[in-house]
């Protein structure tokens, strides 16, 4: 099978934007490794036209999803290497 996107999204040149996104009720927020990140309320926003990431009445909801994204890594992200290392 041939896929393009596996070989470029281990590069850094910025081809293949990183990111991950959550969901709480009404909010959508997406964290990018190289674009500005983005928050949209679906209730008033559901085109996601208007991103909301610099409105500090949403900063306290931001910070609670930024959390759970990290907890999710940790909580999901151990995994052995399937080579051995040189050393």
């Amino acid at each position: 099978m041939y896929w393009p996107r596996l070989a470029v999204q281990h590069e850094d040149s910025g081809a293949h934007g990183r990111a991950v996104m959550i969901r709480m009720g009404n909010l959508k927020y997406t964290m990018r490794y190289y674009e500005k990140d983005e928050l949209y309320d679906l209730d008033q926003d559901p085109d996601e036209m208007h991103n909301e990431i610099d409105n500090p009445v949403y900063a306290e909801q931001i910070e609670t999803m930024k959390m759970q994204l990290l907890n999710w890594y940790q909580e999901t992200a151990d995994w052995i290497p399937n080579r051995k290392d040189i050393r």
